[in-house]
């Protein structure tokens, strides 16, 4: 009796897609936004994945965006480096535009991405290709003269990783496996419904305090469709986000911890880029005034160092905070936004 064929592999989705590496490791990534728009390569926080720019698809289908979250060595999806360098990361980055067929594109590195974006725009492979780079909420270069600044738990997560990388991999997957049995229980998730509850209606306060701006400031009632666009996320279910959220939360560790104690050390080590030699235009620094993680004045050091970058600073905005201003950074890093820009967008198009 002959046997049936095997099932077929389950569809990819767009925020679980992969590709191979010409070294032969494979690179994940999530498509967020409209496919046919501008390209901007999203690079994830530490420590967390590609799944990170989910929060972004609304906006970034509103400004015609092709959002693409890479994950790192290690996070995610992609396979781990041994080795590897901040310096090192512009080669996937190139590999992975070449796949992709991006003629031209711009590149955002959030917090622990900062770097990563920086590292980009040093590198002679992605001249003439990168249409903008962004930093936003950007740790910070390592300095020993300024070392002190930093927040005391990131200097200690740095000794760990440095000096006991095998307990603290062993204790930090302990934590993530406490945690994530925790975000199941009961009152863990009534807990985390309610918060995100409370920052929907915040935010579609805000966003309608917005759209009716815009109508006053030009003469006009308020459409229903732009009422209607306010209202996009707070369709889903709260059971849905929270799902949502917590994917999110503990995807970078798909493949165990090692990745995030591999990056804790590089992050605070030298980064490999020459940073007075970084003369890539424009170069946007977005960072909050208030922010505790990653101290605003070490950012601003780190401006005065690079030649062309512009440094904007967000009154009152802490490290998570400056989630608020996307929509600003989003239209600063490609102005004319939207479908047809960046003409030569892809090979061949």
């Amino acid at each position: 009796m002959a046997t049936a064929p095997p099932p077929p592999p389950p569809p990819r989705t767009r925020d679980s897609q992969t590709i191979l590496l010409p070294d032969g490791r494979t690179l994940g990534f999530a498509e967020y936004g409209t496919g046919s728009g501008t390209p901007i390569i999203y690079l994830h926080g530490y420590p967390t994945s590609r799944l990170e720019a989910y929060a972004l698809d609304a906006l970034a289908r509103r400004r015609r965006l092709r959002l693409l979250a890479l994950d790192r060595p290690g996070f995610g999806l992609s396979s781990p480096q041994p080795g590897r360098r901040i310096a090192d990361w512009p080669a996937d980055v190139a590999a992975f535009a070449n796949q992709q067929r991006l003629a031209r594109f711009a590149v955002l590195g959030v917090s622990g991405g900062g770097p990563y974006a920086l590292a980009c725009a040093a590198a002679a492979p992605l001249r003439g290709v990168l249409a903008g780079v962004g930093l936003l909420a950007s740790a910070p270069p390592p300095d020993r003269e300024t070392w002190g600044q930093l927040p005391r738990v990131t200097r200690l997560g740095y000794a760990a990783a440095r000096y006991f990388p095998a307990l603290t991999r062993v204790l930090l997957s302990g934590l993530i496996g406490l945690t994530r049995w925790a975000v199941a229980t009961g009152p863990v998730a009534r807990w985390i419904d309610a918060l995100l509850d409370q920052a929907t209606q915040q935010r579609r306060e805000k966003e309608f305090e917005e759209q009716r701006h815009k109508a006053e400031t030009e003469g006009r009632p308020l459409l229903a469709a732009e009422n209607a666009e306010v209202d996009d996320d707070a369709t889903r279910p709260t059971a849905e986000r929270r799902a949502a959220l917590v994917r999110m939360a503990f995807d970078g560790f798909a493949q165990g911890s090692g990745a995030a104690v591999q990056e804790a050390r590089l992050l605070n080590e030298d980064w490999g880029i020459s940073l007075q030699d970084v003369d890539h235009r424009p170069l946007y620094i977005w960072h909050g005034a208030d922010d505790a993680r990653a101290p605003v004045q070490l950012v601003r050091g780190l401006a005065r160092r690079l030649p062309t970058a512009t440094l904007v600073e967000f009154p009152g905005a802490g490290h998570v905070a400056v989630g608020h201003y996307f929509d600003r950074v989003l239209a600063e890093l490609v102005p004319s936004g939207g479908e047809g820009n960046f003409q030569d967008g892809v090979k061949g198009a």
